[in-house]
């Protein structure tokens, strides 16, 4: 069992032992994602409208790059219902191509997995993180290795 502060704070407030792993091993995946240099933005729900996605996408970018610790830039997109890619979707990736002077790279969630390139590229520079989209063949996001 571990010790430090979240420890001590379940033991000090007698949760059984079963809860208290759990409760550990969820804190310790919190920990992971507090640390991690990814910044993820939800725009499909609810959807945006062009303009309103247009300044969150130029905010998180903002963010981003003026940060010590943050190096991408996770965008929730969604696929789309119609089943070919939604509209937001690729209101996003022709965001990301105009602007991608302002980026490393630019990975779309279905080639985003640790047998691309770039991905293992963006993984070598940054580090190892936790991030349940790699290798999950996420068409409904778009990550962004910002510069």
């Amino acid at each position: 069992m571990r010790n430090g502060p979240v420890a001590g704070f379940l033991f000090a407030h007698g949760g059984r032992p079963a809860r208290r792993l759990m409760f550990l091993e969820f804190a310790q995946e919190i920990l992971l994602l507090m640390d991690s240099p990814v910044m993820t933005i939800d725009v499909a729900h609810p959807p945006l409208g062009a303009k309103a996605l247009d300044a969150a996408l130029l905010d998180a970018w903002g963010i981003v790059r003026n940060s010590s610790r943050l190096r991408i830039l996770k965008i929730v997109h969604g696929y789309g219902s119609s089943g070919v890619g939604g509209t937001i979707r690729q209101e996003v990736r022709n965001w990301a191509f105009a602007n991608r002077r302002r980026f490393k790279g630019i990975i779309e969630g279905e080639e985003y997995n640790l047998n691309q390139e770039l991905t293992q590229a963006l993984r070598m520079e940054v580090g190892n993180f936790y991030d349940s989209d790699l290798s999950a063949g996420n068409a409904g996001i778009t990550v962004i290795w910002v510069k």
